[in-house]
Order: structure tokens, then C-alpha cells, then sequence
């Protein structure tokens, strides 16, 4: 999947979004487009040069100086165009993409015509290797990929890391790096009165070779209030994230996706508690919410990764992060 934003200055140029060429051969590549009678163009260029597949939106519904969420979905043998969440194109392309790890992805030129270069403006743009995001019509999302794929706090508050000033990591269990945590493993974030927020996104990066098969909590500080992802609790067969919004009587609120959905591999998993909704992300992705009453109750307990207090989970972790 190929995506992003766009404004053009100019219907009439003939420029390069995305492109894609296969060192191996001085021809082959995969191009996506903007083209001044095409519109919105796939091409995949064969190995002698000619155009073996060209898929074109047409230049109706193009204007200058409007932004534009654009994507190009490959799904199976069907390669999809969308303009703002809407199929304006689509045909079918049966070759396989020949990839080279010697040659990078060039946006929105390519190296050796610069006359070819996009002219217009561009934001938020992702490229994802092996998904089809998008198989029908679509709400494109309205801001950034969020949350971020970096380790500090994109939002205003600008608190970076675990805590507000200097605490000491309990750990045990000899954790390498970022894992594998084995059944007793686990890493303590000793509590701090600055973690008791009612708005929070918490989450990091994750890995399971079978997450069908994982059991345990990825992180939490459930005890009489707090907050934390699960998988596979009592049994359920669901990535959960849980928040605690009442102690007497306690209410849990939660949100969930089945865990034979999430491929094997590193993941991107968070949730965010706004106040008034709590939403789980997977790889920048919202795919789950609910609507709360009320922020988050806590107790004095620190935030645990891989915590002991539950079924463990055999699993590596990198790059947790807790923006308050």
C-alpha cells in the first residue's frame, strides 16, 4: 500500500509520486503517478522498457491548490486507486514485483530526472510492504499516522519517557535489551505521582513469532485502578488494552481485536484514553474504541512490563513509551 497527501500546483505536470526500479534490470520498476491527461497513474514498466500495465483515474475531480488522500492497493492480483477513500481506478496486475535491497523507494522523483519531479506539496506519506490496507471505500484519517513510529511525545505536553525526573528501573531475570522475556522476566517502572493522568497513550513495539499463541500482559499497573494491555486473558483469545475509570464498584472499561488477526513479527500497539474514549492502535492503525465516562482511577503501584503478576508472555519489547 502506497499512501498520503497531496496538493498539486499544476494538472499539466507529468511527475513521479512513487517510484520504484529494479536494479538488477535497467528497466523494470513500479511507478505511481500523476499525469496531465492519466491523472492518477499506476505503471509497472517491464524489463525492455515498455509499459506492461498503465491504470489511470482520468483527470476529473482534480483540482490545483486541494489536498488529497491518495493510495495505490495492491490486493492478490488487483490494484486499487483511491482519491480521498474513493476507488477511482483499478485493473489487474498478475507479474510479481522483483525487489532489490541494493535500490531505495524514491518519492515524488526519481534520481535522474529531475524534470519529472512532483511539483506540489506532500504530507503524511507511508508505504506498507506485504498488507493491502484498503479493499473497499474508506475514511482516509484525518491527521497524523498516529500514534508516532518515534520514541517521543508528539503531542503538545512534550513529556518524553517513562517518568518526570530521576527513578530506578527493577529488573530481573537478566533482560537482554529489548528481550526475550521467559516467564519470569520483567522490568518494574517504579510509580511516580506524574504517571496518575487521565489522558495517557502508552504503548511501544512488540514481538511474537505466533500471537495466537501469546498469554499474558505486554505491560499494566492494575491494582485497584491503572491501566495496561493484555493478550489472551482468561482465555479470551483477544489483545485487550483495560482501563480502571471506578473503584467502588469497579468499572473496567476495554477495547480488543482477536490475536489469529495480528500477524507473527514486531508490532506497534498502543492505546490512548482521551478523556471521553479509549482507542487501541496496531502499526498506526485505530482498530478498536469505546467511549468512557470518566479518565483513569490508580493506585500506588509502578507500571510493569511483561508483569509477573499475571500468565507471563514469551515476547520482546522495545521502545515503551508513556505520553502524559
Amino acid at each position: 500500500t502506497w499512501e498520503g497527501w497531496i496538493r498539486l500546483n499544476d494538472l499539466a505536470q507529468n511527475s513521479f509520486i512513487t517510484y520504484y526500479k529494479n536494479t538488477g534490470n535497467n528497466h523494470e520498476s513500479v511507478q505511481f503517478t500523476f499525469h496531465n491527461v492519466g491523472g492518477l497513474r499506476y505503471i509497472r514498466a517491464n524489463s525492455s522498457g515498455g509499459n506492461a500495465v498503465i491504470i489511470d483515474s482520468g483527470l476529473s475531480g482534480w483540482s490545483t491548490d486541494t489536498w488529497y488522500h491518495i493510495a495505490a492497493v495492491r490486493s492478490g492480483n488487483t490494484i486499487t486507486l483511491y482519491r480521498d477513500g474513493v476507488s477511482v481506478a483499478s485493473g489487474t496486475e498478475s507479474a510479481n514485483i522483483n525487489p532489490s535491497s541494493n535500490n531505495p523507494v524514491w518519492l515524488f522523483s526519481k534520481p535522474w530526472a529531475n524534470t519529472s519531479s512532483f511539483d506540489g506539496y506532500a504530507d503524511e506519506w507511508r508505504i506498507t510492504k506485504g498488507t493491502a490496507r484498503y479493499t473497499s471505500n474508506f475514511t482516509p484519517q484525518s491527521r497524523e499516522f498516529y500514534p508516532a513510529t518515534g520514541v517521543d511525545d508528539i503531542t503538545s505536553n512534550n513529556n518524553s519517557g517513562f517518568n518526570v525526573g530521576a527513578s530506578t528501573l527493577d529488573t530481573t531475570g537478566s533482560v537482554n535489551t529489548y528481550g526475550p522475556f521467559s516467564s519470569t522476566q520483567y522490568i518494574r517502572i517504579p510509580f511516580q505521582s506524574q504517571q496518575q493522568v487521565s489522558n495517557i497513550t502508552a504503548g511501544g513495539w512488540f514481538y511474537s513469532d505466533n500471537w495466537s499463541n501469546a498469554d499474558g500482559a505486554l505491560f499494566s499497573n492494575f491494582q485497584s485502578g491503572g491501566f495496561g494491555i493484555t493478550a489472551d486473558r482468561s482465555g479470551n483469545g483477544k489483545l485487550e488494552g483495560r482501563v480502571i475509570t471506578n473503584t467502588s464498584p469497579e468499572t473496567i472499561k476495554s477495547v480488543s481485536v482477536n490475536l489469529s488477526t495480528i500477524t507473527s513479527g514486531w508490532h506497534q500497539i498502543y492505546i490512548t484514553v482521551d478523556g471521553t474514549d479509549l482507542k487501541l492502535y496496531i502499526d498506526a492503525d485505530e482498530v478498536a474504541s469505546t467511549s468512557i465516562s470518566n479518565g483513569i482511577v490508580y493506585s500506588i503501584v509502578g507500571l510493569i512490563i511483561n508483569s509477573k503478576l499475571l500468565t507471563p508472555l514469551l515476547l520482546y519489547c522495545k521502545s515503551l513509551v508513556l505520553f502524559l
